[in-house]
């Protein structure tokens, strides 16, 4: 409803959406080089880590009140993409789809849903079992 009422909210909408919801719950596994604080136990060098990048974004000493939508959160790095060496190479191309998307589902104030019939899973590739095809209900 914010978006459609000011489309200029759809770039933080899909931030805060990516910031959220994060695509990849973890990073590829690591051997850790020097000790990790995590909470009360520290992880020596040498174990093997995986990075929780969905936590991340959760973490309230990182983001204030992390599980509230906030379309006027200041923006900041997020790694729903990954990061620096790691970043996604489609990243550029898939903010520019989802925000378009965004916009123009914003703007026409139609309204998407599950719709009756069995979601298809994708049983292969690097995330087998991710939704394959999603039956929709579009109303306004």
């Amino acid at each position: 409803d914010q978006c459609g009422d000011n489309p200029d909210l759809v770039p933080a909408a899909v931030w805060e959406h990516l910031r959220r919801n994060c695509h990849f719950p973890f990073a590829l596994p690591g051997v850790s080089t020097h000790p990790i604080q995590a909470g009360d136990e520290v992880i020596p060098p040498g174990s093997v880590v995986l990075p929780m990048t969905g936590d991340a974004e959760h973490d309230p000493t990182r983001t204030p009140d992390p599980d509230r939508y906030d379309l006027h959160r200041p923006r900041r790095a997020i790694l729903a993409f990954g990061a620096g060496v790691h970043v996604c190479p489609g990243k550029a191309w898939m903010l520019m789809v989802l925000e378009e998307a965004l916009r123009a589902l914003a703007v026409s104030r139609l309204r998407l849903a599950i719709g009756p019939g069995e979601v298809g899973r994708h049983d292969g590739g690097l995330m087998p079992g991710v939704p394959g095809r999603i039956p929709v209900r579009a109303t306004r």
